[in-house]
């Protein structure tokens, strides 16, 4: 009878070991994955632009409220949007894990230099997100300033930031089509009402030429109605391209990028990234965007449906035959997953939808997220490894 009792008191707490067992190693887990550095990078060989969009409680990483940068036009809430789930997704490689998006080892890692923003609007808003991103880190928001004291308009060429504590700049230069646009040349038929010089880079190339993080990007002004349909042609060296294609015409402006970084850049100095086309999601047929109310993993599983990798396949071929070290930053096909962030009809006035430009916060905070894991990776770069 005792020996039975006894086995009656033990089965129980047989049966319990294996729940204490797995208690134990989540516990574990759980302070390990708290103990590990914020900065760690991924390692090289991972994808970071593959993967998926998870929920987060926790995001946006700012508010606009916050943020008085934010021009208006990218505020979406305070022009009326009822919503904000989508502030609230985070991008999560498939392949490896990285670092959380931490302002004041960000603002640590660029300490004494400038970062720079070359491109189109879309460019601009990227540099906006930056901005507002690291203010998050900064007490005094008086020791951050634009550096001529400009408001931030789509009409601006060129917009600074400098965070003084830091001595941080983190600038943004308007440049489309990172080659020179000009008025047309004599003789040239009436439809011509500019050009664009495919073999001359932008003339405000001297003022970001020595930054030491470049980031570039082109692409969404390379198509008709942003060139033929307004008269804006092609041009190589004395001749005018009336019939050259877009593509061709992409190809020939990003060699010149190429061999001006080629010849010009210290990649021992500079860190030089492009980043891939962002999607639009206009609906031609329709005349609409193509909104989904939350991100499209089916989007993600099928990218060859997106019209931007026609161009992104030109920047690799470049990028890949170029002598010195450049980076993509590759956001084509997570962007395009995103409808749901668009400005949309979200926007001051009765402007017409918006399905190119994005809400902030909102995407392009996940773009800077990968910038930030792309400079700690760059372990052989001065401006990834600097504890200044």
């Amino acid at each position: 009878m005792g020996s039975s009792n006894k086995h009656g008191i033990l089965r129980p707490l047989l049966l319990l070991l294996p729940l204490l067992a797995c208690a134990l190693v989540l516990s574990y887990t759980q302070e390990w994955q708290q103990q590990q550095p914020l900065d760690v990078a991924p390692p090289p060989q991972c994808d970071i632009s593959a993967g998926s969009w998870v929920y987060d409680r926790s995001y946006p990483l700012y508010r606009a409220s916050d943020c008085p940068l934010v021009e208006q036009g990218f505020r979406c809430q305070d022009n009326g949007r009822p919503d904000s789930s989508y502030t609230k997704w985070r991008w999560k490689p498939s392949q490896c894990h990285i670092p959380s998006f931490h302002a004041a080892r960000m603002l640590q890692l660029l300490r004494g230099r400038r970062i720079a923003f070359v491109g189109d609007s879309m460019g601009r808003t990227q540099w906006e997100s930056l901005v507002c991103m690291l203010l998050t880190a900064v007490a005094d928001k008086s020791s951050v300033w634009e550096v001529n004291n400009r408001t931030i308009t789509k009409r601006e060429p060129y917009l600074a930031f400098h965070f003084a504590m830091h001595k941080v700049t983190v600038e943004y230069h308007r440049s489309p089509f990172l080659v020179q646009e000009s008025p047309p040349p004599k003789h040239a038929p009436r439809r011509v009402r500019s050009i664009l010089r495919l073999d001359q880079l932008e003339a405000s190339r001297t003022r970001w030429a020595d930054a030491d993080v470049l980031v570039f990007n082109s692409g969404h002004w390379w198509n008709p109605s942003k060139t033929r349909q307004v008269g804006c042609y092609f041009y190589v060296g004395n001749t005018l391209r009336l019939g050259m294609k877009l593509e061709a015409a992409y190809q020939a402006a990003l060699n010149t990028w190429a061999r001006w970084v080629d010849s010009l850049v210290d990649t021992n100095k500079t860190r030089v990234l492009f980043r891939s086309l962002e999607p639009s999601h206009w609906d031609w047929p329709r005349k609409r965007c193509s909104f989904q109310r939350q991100p499209n993993a089916s989007s993600l599983a099928a990218p060859s449906s997106i019209p931007q990798l026609a161009l992104n396949r030109i920047l690799h071929r470049v990028v890949q035959g170029m002598n010195k070290s450049v980076g993509v930053l590759n956001i084509t096909t997570l962007s395009h997953s995103r409808s749901d962030a668009h400005v949309g009809r979200w926007s001051p006035g009765q402007p017409p939808l918006d399905c190119s430009h994005w809400c902030l916060p909102g995407v392009p905070d996940t773009w800077n997220q990968l910038l930030y894991a792309t400079l700690l990776s760059n372990k052989n770069n001065r401006v990834a490894t600097s504890s200044n």
